[in-house]
């Protein structure tokens, strides 16, 4: 049955302006134009529904578990910049996406990051990129220090915030594609960006009213 539900989007969505639109510059890029359109849907309703779940969600427990431990503070702070806010709990906690598909290392190769630790990549092995790691690069979140502990420091409206790489291409990039399928600044990222980000800041948003009508009833 959901086979046969999938069959009727695809058909529908192929005979729409935005469906042959799709087709025709796949084709154009030299891909299976039908093909493309419905690995595109797929992508989509995996955004929407089966990627924000478990990201989405894990990013809004650690924006919620922020807020509960120190409300005295961090209401104020979430309510001066929400966007900036959540932005900033998923560079430090993580949440909406991981990095990429495991791939199969090609070629053995020995890498040494700056603190001398040694990663080697054995050819043959499977290996695994976990953006968010990267979210902690003080040369890109260590301020003009390029420094360790700043860049580990809970700052929401730091410089360099939409250099987050939790939906694997940089925030700043996404913003630079026309559509959500991408563009040469971002040829790929997270689909449910821009969704994870509002939910986040909607259901946070709800919750700090909470807190505030469950304040003002306690004074009463």
């Amino acid at each position: 049955r959901s086979a046969e539900l999938a069959k009727v989007l695809e058909t529908r969505l192929a005979a729409t302006e935005i469906g042959k639109g799709l087709i025709d510059e796949a084709t154009r890029r030299g891909m299976d134009g039908a093909q493309r359109l419905r690995k595109t849907l797929f992508e989509f309703i995996f955004a929407g529904f089966g990627g924000n779940a478990p990201g989405g969600a894990l990013a809004l427990f650690h924006v919620l578990k922020i807020i509960q431990k120190n409300p005295v503070d961090m209401v104020p702070l979430f309510k001066r910049d929400p966007d900036a806010f959540v932005l900033e709990v998923m560079r430090l906690r993580g949440g909406g996406g991981a990095g990429l598909n495991p791939v199969i290392v090609e070629e053995t190769k020995t890498y040494k990051l700056p603190t001398g630790f040694e990663v080697i990549e054995k050819k043959g092995n499977w290996a695994f990129t976990f953006m968010i790691q990267g979210n902690h690069d003080p040369e890109v979140f260590g301020g003009t220090s390029k420094s360790h502990e700043y860049a580990r420091v809970f700052k929401p409206g730091r410089e360099n915030a939409y250099r987050l790489l939790n939906f694997v291409s940089e925030i700043r990039d996404i913003r630079k594609c026309t559509n959500m399928t991408g563009c040469e600044e971002a040829p790929r990222f997270c689909m449910g960006t821009f969704l994870a980000l509002r939910l986040n800041a909607q259901i946070a948003n709800w919750y700090v009213q909470g807190l505030e009508n469950a304040s003002q009833k306690q004074e009463l």
